[in-house]
């Protein structure tokens, strides 16, 4: 029940299109080498051994250097460097996820202003006894009212898009200071037409409201809110999730009358209000966490998009931040001269998008959305900023493009999809700490949202890399800042 509540909000609300056509040929591009062993791709259910896919041993293959590469539909791929890369000849059967006990019941938030320090009376004691803390090192972690458990906030004027109270969730640790920051998915919205959930349109989640249980989707929105899970990156992380009922990817900034293009329905006033909603959250984090280490700031779709815009915010709204890290997953915002210009310009109207940007003090180009990627590295040389989303996504390329294209067929609309994708990978490349992830397909979700649910299935088995180690390889400044974009491949999606 709970999965399938978080893939339809990944999707974006309920829509009334036709299911996807499986029909047509691989499309994309080639892709870096990497060091790690890949996870299985498909079904969330089942993750195979690694060298496997679901229990059957994965063909030879080579890896394969980017170079520069034909737009699809025929032409070769271009001039590649390869090397064979060895693979396992004989798997196991393909074993279940581990199961998953219940969520914690979402309690209340009380703010309670004492400090911990360890159990401090009990580890002053040890640490005169030669002891101390069982980590290597000492954490200073603030008094909760919990931890381990989801509870909620409710700021002061912030609301839904029909106006109703709006709400998020913070889930504490008692043994680092770390926090990841996750945006939620669920679509987005524009005219009458999307705001009001017509049959046939693709429109945005939870606009009437978020209910008082709506964190215990999180754990299933968000591999990384899994603390039973030792093979997560942050298990042990400080967890705030922001819900999304305004339609507007976290960012809008406009409460407007939508009317009915037939005259039929009545007129339908809608607060896009995401701006809003995130400044309070970011301004009660400010209060929450004096100091963190590490950062994370992710997002899946809407979620994604909402990630990038609202990165800029939350490193300015908190000071004792010292590293910040950022995956967008699955909401890319492309260049505004390709095939996304229509639905910027669109957006930046309904959601009276102008005073923010004029607002913001990074050289980012009102005319280019996408200018905002190199901004923000510019702005914040030290961070580790990265977009990850499949290159037969099916569902946010479908947002982007059907109804300002006159509703273009699967390949017409993975062709503008790969368009893009060659400018942000080309804008991307010019900066250091910028870097994309972008494995090719998985059956679920219609190949929406890498890490979605779970990471497996995102991996790029070519490269030998997959998507948990590649966010720790993010996360670890150690680490090279590597891009991986994978080749087409045979076979899938169709």
């Amino acid at each position: 029940m709970r999965v399938a509540a978080a893939l339809r909000m990944a999707t974006g609300a309920v829509c009334a299109v036709a299911g996807s056509n499986r029909d047509g040929a691989a499309s994309g591009p080639t892709s870096r080498t990497g060091p790690h062993a890949p996870a299985a791709r498909g079904s969330p259910r089942d993750v195979a051994p690694r060298g496997c896919r679901h229990g059957i041993p994965r063909r030879p293959g080579t890896v394969r250097r980017p170079a520069r590469c034909a737009a699809p539909g025929g032409a070769r791929w271009g001039a590649v460097a390869r090397n064979a890369v060895a693979r396992g000849s004989a798997c196991p059967a393909a074993r279940p996820l581990r199961s998953r006990p219940p969520l914690p019941r979402v309690r209340r938030w009380t703010y309670h202003p004492r400090m911990r320090w360890c159990g401090f009376a009990m580890a002053a004691a040890a640490m005169a006894a030669g002891g101390g803390c069982s980590d290597a090192e000492d954490v200073i972690v603030p008094d909760r009212p919990s931890y381990g458990v989801w509870e909620k906030i409710e700021p002061p004027g912030a609301v839904c898009g029909n106006g109703s109270q709006y709400k998020f969730f913070v889930n504490y640790s008692d043994t680092s200071n770390n926090v990841v920051v996750a945006f939620e998915p669920g679509g987005a919205c524009w005219d009458f037409e999307s705001c009001s959930g017509k049959a046939g349109i693709r429109g945005a989640a939870n606009v009437d409201g978020i209910p008082d249980d709506h964190a215990e989707l999180a754990r299933f929105m968000v591999p990384f809110f899994q603390r039973e899970y030792d093979d997560t990156p942050t298990p042990d992380w400080n967890y705030v999730y922001v819900p999304y009922c305004t339609g507007d990817v976290h960012s809008g900034n406009n409460v407007i009358t939508y009317k009915d293009p037939d005259g039929v329905e009545p007129d339908l006033e809608f607060h896009h209000n995401g701006y809003a909603n995130v400044q309070a959250v970011v301004d009660w984090m400010a209060t929450q966490f004096e100091h963190v280490p590490k950062l994370l700031v992710y997002g899946c779709s809407a979620g994604g998009a909402g990630s990038t815009v609202n990165f800029y915010h939350l490193r300015r709204g908190l000071p004792g931040v010292e590293r910040a890290y950022l995956l967008a997953d699955s909401g890319p915002i492309f260049p505004s001269d390709g095939w996304s210009r229509p639905l910027h310009e669109k957006v930046r109207a309904s959601w009276n998008l102008d005073p923010l940007l004029d607002a913001l003090d990074i050289p980012i180009d009102k005319d280019d959305f996408g200018s905002i990627n190199t901004a923000l590295a510019d702005t914040f040389p030290d961070d580790r900023l990265a977009v990850t989303y499949f290159l037969r996504d099916y569902n946010y390329s479908l947002y982007s493009y059907e109804r300002f294209y006159d509703y273009p067929d699967k390949e017409t609309i993975h062709s503008m999809w790969w368009d893009d994708t060659q400018l942000l990978m080309a804008q991307f490349d010019t900066r250091d700490n910028l870097a994309y992830y972008l494995p090719y397909w998985r059956l679920l979700n219609d190949s929406h949202c890498t890490a979605l649910i779970t990471f497996a299935g995102s991996e790029i088995q070519e490269a030998n890399m997959t998507l948990d180690r590649y966010v720790r390889d993010l996360l670890d400044d150690d680490a090279p800042l590597a891009s991986y974009v994978e080749s087409p491949q045979p076979g899938e999606d169709e």
